[in-house]
């Protein structure tokens, strides 16, 4: 009881898994901008704030640039089963998901 458990069947970056969805669905690559393009933007969107404008948190840059890697062994030996992978899961629901736009 009381335990903490992260749920993921593999650790896989936003712009894989984006990559991977727009290729299902016939689209072009996603752009990603250096490390140095984003922290630029993150300065010049401070001037924004100040004139009450969107701006890019010290956390979204985070979020953005940062790579996480976490262990899903806790709750697979605590319950017993494998998850199916990412890229499965994805097929699975963007084939729904088209079916529904349709």
């Amino acid at each position: 009881w009381n335990q903490s458990f992260i749920i993921n069947s593999e650790n896989k970056s936003f712009v894989a898994i984006f990559d991977f969805l727009r290729n299902q669905w016939n689209l072009p690559k996603i752009k990603v901008l250096s490390d140095s393009k984003l922290k630029f933007i993150q300065k010049i969107s401070r001037i924004s704030r100040f004139f009450g404008g969107k701006y890019m948190s010290k956390a979204s840059y985070g979020a953005l640039t940062g790579k996480e890697n976490y262990s899903n062994e806790k709750i697979k030996k605590e319950i017993g089963i494998e998850f199916i992978p990412i890229e499965e899961s994805l097929k699975f629901h963007s084939k729904r998901f088209l079916n529904l736009k349709l």
